[in-house]
């Protein structure tokens, strides 16, 4: 496959503390779990009266209470691997010039070459200008936010929260600001955006590089 089209996850997920994350998921799932088997239980003691009313049908009341009672299991077994699963897998990726990034049941996409809008956006906007114009980068600096508004893969206009930090507050490794800095390529409405990505993708990896001795 093409390098420059290669599937790039970005950092934006959790980051710190997923054995802990998961933990907890996994102990609500295990009151979906009971909480999934009393409503299948209920939802059995319910219909069958209503649906097998005769002692003639009690082989096939016993059957339907089974199912219930596995259906409620099944969905609460299913809503535990989803929950775990958005915790372990990246949020956002980049192929190319398209960011993806799934925010609940949707994924938006947008190519950022083509963006109409590129806008940073913080509670410091004299920072963020600052860091554009060339001032370094420094540890605590807080990072902005960019949203980007331009056409998605099937057409349309999408407005994307691109991520810059992870889920719990983690600045994306230097790399992956320089990605998306060239996906952006010369597109002007982003030129704001590139300086900043750049200008802090250099102090960033200046910064987690251990001094030469």
């Amino acid at each position: 496959m093409n390098s420059e089209h290669r599937r790039i996850p970005l950092s934006a997920g959790f980051r710190r503390h997923l054995g802990r994350r998961v933990g907890a998921r996994l102990a609500v799932g295990g009151l979906q779990l009971l909480l999934g088997l009393l409503v299948g239980a209920a939802a059995g003691y319910a219909a069958i009266p209503v649906f097998y009313p005769t002692i003639e049908d009690e082989a096939s009341a016993d059957r339907t209470f089974l199912l219930l009672l596995a259906a409620g299991l099944a969905s609460s077994l299913v809503a535990t691997g989803i929950g775990v699963f958005r915790i372990l897998t990246p949020p956002a990726t980049l192929r190319g010039d398209l960011l993806s990034l799934r925010e609940g049941r949707r994924t938006r996409r947008v190519h950022l070459a083509a963006a109409q809008t590129v806008r940073l956006e913080a509670a410091d906007r004299a920072l963020v200008d600052a860091l554009a114009g060339g001032r370094e980068w420094r540890a605590g600096d807080p990072v902005p936010a960019m949203t980007v508004t331009g056409p998605g893969p099937g057409g349309g206009t999408h407005t994307v929260a691109a991520p810059l930090t992870s889920r719990d507050g983690v600045p994306l490794p230097p790399e992956q600001y320089v990605a998306l800095a060239a996906a952006f390529g010369a597109n002007p409405a982003a030129a704001d955006a590139v300086a900043w990505l750049r200008r802090s993708a250099a102090a960033r990896a200046a910064a987690l590089t251990p001094a030469l001795s």
